[in-house]
């Protein structure tokens, strides 16, 4: 019985034997605590493609004059330097606007503050961009809380060719597998190719936005699969799920 009173006491009030004290945490703390230990599927690594994905228009574009494109070098063209301004949009040095995507804002809550639902992945940049030097002036530019986009984005992998190719070297440098990986295109052939590769891979023709980056979500993973946001929607339509 003495036992019995001596636990009651002990569990009912807080114990500083030998000077500890009981360990205690937040509210906040509770509560991420909780949405991590529902996220049962976390990528290891996510990867971006960056012209007509993250911003728009496409870098290319920037230094097109009479329907012939122009290295960033000639005089009188677009490209960098690149100045951020209020919006957090950029002007290029002919006063072009490169625009991030409204989905992109988004997205970086989830994976770069602490407590967001995928904090915690490795983020990576997979583009064979025409104007890699541009497109690297543009990571630079870009700021989310208080970080440029280029060390937010650290794996990056710029060349021509399939996406297998970036693909594989960001997953080496991230040191998972493929089916760990989840990788956002606007075209559906380098989806496509991510597949291939076992990739879990979003389709954003209209660039990343709330609907494709809710779609990756709650789609991942889906290894060697392309989720389709779209067609997901029109599927839903059809079945009266709203």
């Amino acid at each position: 019985m003495a036992l019995i009173l001596l636990t009651c006491w002990l569990t009912r009030r807080p114990s500083n034997i030998g000077g500890f004290q009981p360990f205690r945490i937040s509210p906040a703390q509770q509560s991420r605590l909780r949405v991590r230990a529902t996220r049962r599927d976390i990528p290891r690594c996510v990867a971006f493609d960056l012209d007509g994905l993250l911003w728009r228009p496409s870098l290319a574009q920037l230094g097109v004059a009479n329907d012939l494109a122009l290295h960033c070098s000639w005089p009188n063209t677009g490209g960098p330097p690149f100045t951020r301004i209020s919006d957090n949009s950029l002007r290029d040095r002919r006063g072009e606007r490169v625009a991030l995507f409204e989905g992109v804002h988004e997205a970086l809550e989830e994976l770069v503050i602490p407590g967001g639902r995928w904090y915690g992945a490795k983020l990576a940049v997979a583009s064979c961009c025409q104007e890699p030097a541009w497109a690297k002036a543009c990571l630079k530019a870009f700021r989310f809380n208080g970080r440029s986009l280029s060390e937010i984005l650290p794996l990056q992998h710029f060349a021509r060719g399939s996406k297998r190719l970036h693909l594989r070297r960001i997953a080496s440098l991230a040191h998972c597998k493929a089916s760990q990986l989840l990788f956002f295109d606007n075209e559906l052939q380098h989806c496509e190719d991510a597949a291939e590769l076992g990739v879990t891979a979003v389709l954003c023709p209209g660039g990343l936005t709330a609907e494709s980056w809710k779609a990756a979500v709650a789609g991942f993973p889906r290894p060697g699969t392309v989720i389709n946001p779209k067609r997901l929607r029109r599927q839903k339509a059809a079945d009266g799920i709203v």
